[in-house]
């Protein structure tokens, strides 16, 4: 840890980034917990896709921070315009619940689009959904069905290289 202190005291985004996970996932230290958003925001401001992500998590779910959606929502659009899938999928999320903004079906249909056309399995799966269910624009039964074998496939995919079952009855 106090070698990322040292690179993220240096100005390396990185390296800021590392050390605020180090510091959030520290049980040793549980003091050093307020020091991971003051990393986190340096780290963005550094230009960091991922710590522009994180922040907007923290602030969805309240973690180190008074929960608030509008910043959530914030940082969120950071990051998806950027091209984070996973960021994309939450604040599609936002925008489908109504959490801190007006509620846009046809936003959040748009940002699960581009979550899953950026291979972001859990974008891939609410894109299927709003298909199927006609949510925030026509419905296209077809074009969820190919969603969703998709994301089967990817899962099967992933539970094959990390060696899990999957879909295997136990008797």
């Amino acid at each position: 840890m106090d070698y990322y202190r040292q690179d993220a005291e240096l100005g390396h985004a990185v390296c800021m980034y590392d050390l605020s996970v180090m510091l959030d996932t520290s049980d040793v230290r549980p003091q050093l917990k307020a020091e991971v958003m003051p990393w986190l925001l340096r780290s963005a401001s550094a230009g960091l896709v991922a710590a522009e992500y994180k922040i907007g998590t923290r602030y969805q779910q309240g973690r180190g921070v008074q929960q608030d959606f509008v910043a959530a929502g914030a940082w969120f659009i950071r990051a998806a315009r950027s091209g984070h899938g996973q960021a994309q999928l939450h604040l599609g999320e936002i925008y489908e619940k109504g959490m801190g903004v007006k509620r846009d079906h046809g936003a959040a249909r748009q940002l699960f689009e581009l979550s899953a056309k950026g291979g972001n399995l859990g974008g891939v799966v609410k894109y299927a959904e709003v298909l199927a269910k006609g949510i925030g624009g026509k419905q296209d039964i077809v074009e969820a069905y190919v969603c969703a074998e998709s994301a089967a496939s990817a899962a099967a995919a992933y539970a094959n290289a990390s060696n899990t079952p999957v879909g295997k009855l136990a008797i």
